[in-house]
């Protein structure tokens, strides 16, 4: 799976920075899920199953959160994300939806 932003490699920096109780919502499942390692590791998983990723934009949104806006497509199905991450007063992202 390729990850491009402007034609160029992508990969969310955030990602590698979470707060031990960050937090994540979305679409896809019921709840949230908890925990760095375990959103970290969805986030990856839902990356291995695009058969692309191509982001129109990925940077801040306001003082304390950034945003992604991405199209990709999951075996066929074109899909259209928005991601908004948050971060808490330490600078780490604390939740994503």
């Amino acid at each position: 799976m390729t990850s491009t932003y402007l034609g160029k490699p992508y990969y969310p920096a955030w990602l590698d920075n979470l707060a031990d109780d960050v937090t994540e919502e979305g679409a896809a499942w019921d709840g949230a899920i908890q925990g760095a390692h375990a959103v970290h590791e969805v986030v990856v998983a839902a990356r291995e199953i695009y058969e692309f990723q191509d982001f129109h934009y990925g940077g801040p949104c306001d003082e304390n959160s950034f945003l992604e806006d991405y199209t990709a497509s999951v075996p066929g199905v074109p899909i259209h994300v928005i991601v908004q991450v948050t971060f808490d007063a330490a600078g780490k992202p604390s939740a994503s939806w």
